[in-house]
């Protein structure tokens, strides 16, 4: 999936939740406002489709798979985790995804007597919130920040007709972003959430970055709130893409 026209999406997207914060007010926050303290621990159900394309044959790898099949390829402990800390109107979330993945090449056994391939993806999300809406029926945050990816990928080939070659490729890179968070009280327990967030913007070598959540959330207990959703990010940068996306589900600590 890729978007088009990415500036215009972006002014569409943070305009239009700015509109909507404006639209329904928000009362004045005290100077001394105390800070507050989240933490997000989460299960991501996500389907992975990645392609690297260094320069050369060798080095290039793809992967395709849904959940289940990335369970049976996993290389190591997946890490998924954010934070939020604010202090009245001002807010920084950090997110933080790793996913290592290693699968087997088969060759045939003509050239090569087959091969591995190895991937991994980490993800570092920084955002500076401002709160422009904060009520009981609805809390609104316009904001910018950064996406650093770090991408390393390695290729190896045995030996049989040819000699045994290997391909390593590492790629890191930060591109800016913009975002727009929305929260929607339903009753005392129960509400729903939007996250969106784009960037790029040919800024550099990356067409566009985007990420996009919406969760269902419940109220467990004064320091926990119960999240499950759906979510989806990805990155056009040339000779990478990755795109990842599937339900979440999750739990907020509040300290």
């Amino acid at each position: 999936m890729k978007f088009r026209g990415t500036h215009s999406i972006a002014v569409a997207a943070i305009g239009g939740s700015l509109a909507l914060a404006i639209g329904a007010g928000s009362p004045a926050v005290a100077q001394d406002a105390p800070w507050e303290f989240s933490a997000t621990s989460y299960l991501w159900m996500s389907g992975i489709k990645t392609k690297v394309s260094p320069p050369g044959t060798v080095g290039s790898h793809s992967v395709s798979q849904s959940f289940t099949d990335i369970l049976k390829i996993l290389d190591g402990p997946p890490i998924m985790l954010a934070g939020e800390v604010r202090n009245g109107r001002f807010g920084f979330v950090g997110d933080v995804i790793y996913l290592p993945v290693a699968s087997r090449i088969d060759t045939r056994n003509l050239l090569f007597n087959d091969g591995k391939a190895k991937l991994s993806t980490l993800t570092v999300s920084g955002i500076g919130f401002y709160r422009v809406a904060d009520d009981a029926a609805i809390k609104a945050d316009v904001g910018a920040g950064f996406r650093l990816w770090s991408i390393s990928s390695k290729t190896t080939l045995n030996a049989a007709l040819l000699p045994a070659e290997s391909a390593k490729f590492d790629k890191t890179f930060v591109d800016p972003v913009l975002a727009a968070r929305v929260t929607l009280s339903l009753d005392d327990r129960w509400s729903v959430s939007g996250y969106f967030d784009i960037g790029g913007f040919d800024l550099g070598k990356t067409k566009v970055t985007w990420q996009l959540l919406g969760t269902v959330n419940y109220r467990a207990a004064e320091w926990v709130d119960l999240r499950a959703g759906w979510r989806h990010i990805a990155v056009d940068r040339g000779n990478i893409a990755v795109d990842v996306g599937g339900p979440i589900l999750g739990a907020t600590f509040r300290f």
